[in-house]
């Protein structure tokens, strides 16, 4: 809980009004996921458990790491926990959300680049 709280403070301050969950899987977003067209993802591990529960109503080709789609190969972020404080490490956590807005920003024109395309 302390760690979705310090997440959900950090996204309003950039401006974001988003009420983050972890492993949040009801059959509404089960739902969502299976109408999506691209599947975004943080790490190997969520993309395995995305296929794993969905991969029988979505192409397996549709879910991708965010560094997978912005064709960046495969990395994981950085962790950014300080095990010894028991907290955020305040410096991390500022870089982790300065590089997902850069995916984010890249992923956004990827998106755009495919629907002129089509």
């Amino acid at each position: 809980p302390v760690l979705i709280k310090e997440v959900q403070e950090k996204l309003r301050e950039r401006g974001l009004n988003a009420e983050p969950k972890r492993n949040y899987w009801t059959e509404e977003a089960k739902r969502q996921l299976e109408l999506s067209d691209i599947i975004l993802v943080a790490d190997g591990n969520r993309k395995k458990e995305v296929i794993d529960r969905i991969s029988d109503r979505i192409p397996k080709g549709n879910i991708h790491t965010f560094y997978q789609f912005i064709g960046e190969g495969e990395k994981d972020f950085e962790d950014t926990y300080d095990y010894e404080k028991k907290c955020q490490n305040p410096v991390k956590f500022n870089r982790l959300f300065d590089e997902l807005e850069r995916i984010a920003r890249k992923a956004s024109d990827k998106i755009k680049s495919m629907q002129n395309h089509n």
